[in-house]
């Protein structure tokens, strides 16, 4: 049986398609470390003990509830804040943030923390195209300690009172 190799899900060949030819790479044979499938140990290539019917896919999945994501911005570390929620990405509403206040420097910092940048950043309400995501997150408030966004308090998934226009975007500091 072929198990999960790194944070990638295998799937049935059914749900996949039949692989043309039987990879001898065994994902138990892999230790989780490995950034390609490739580096896990495996006998040489052409000497494989299978059929077709035994081959495999994979699902890489990127993201997990509760991340976020930059996006529309002029850097990979500026844009439009967007927040997976059910698997589908939506933007978080300005309302509750001031611009200069303390509770915009407190969702900078979780959120450019939660990106990997070690540094906060400012937030921006302009510079980025608005979303055509659902407004997942309105009335947020953070202290700025939370582990990520959605730990920080706000009025529930998708109950908001806003547009677009009042997507909230950061600005890290790398």
């Amino acid at each position: 049986m072929v198990e999960d190799v790194a944070e990638s899900r295998v799937r049935p060949r059914a749900a996949v398609g039949v692989a043309p030819a039987c990879d001898h790479r065994r994902a138990g044979e892999c230790t989780g470390t490995e950034r390609r499938i490739g580096d896990c140990p495996h006998q040489p290539y052409g000497t494989e003990n299978c059929w077709t019917g035994e081959g495999a896919g994979f699902r890489c999945d990127l993201y997990a509830e509760g991340d976020i994501r930059l996006v529309g911005g002029a850097s990979r570390n500026s844009g439009r804040v967007e927040i997976l929620h059910g698997s589908v990405w939506g933007t978080v509403c300005d309302d509750y943030m001031e611009s200069a206040g303390t509770t915009v420097t407190q969702f900078a910092a979780v959120s450019c923390r939660q990106l990997g940048f070690t540094n906060a950043g400012t937030g921006l309400t302009a510079g980025f195209a608005d979303g055509i995501d659902p407004i997942w997150m309105d009335d947020v408030y953070c202290a700025g300690t939370e582990a990520g966004l959605a730990s920080c308090p706000f009025n529930g998934w998708q109950i908001e009172n806003c547009a677009h226009f009042e997507d909230m975007g950061l600005h890290c500091t790398p």
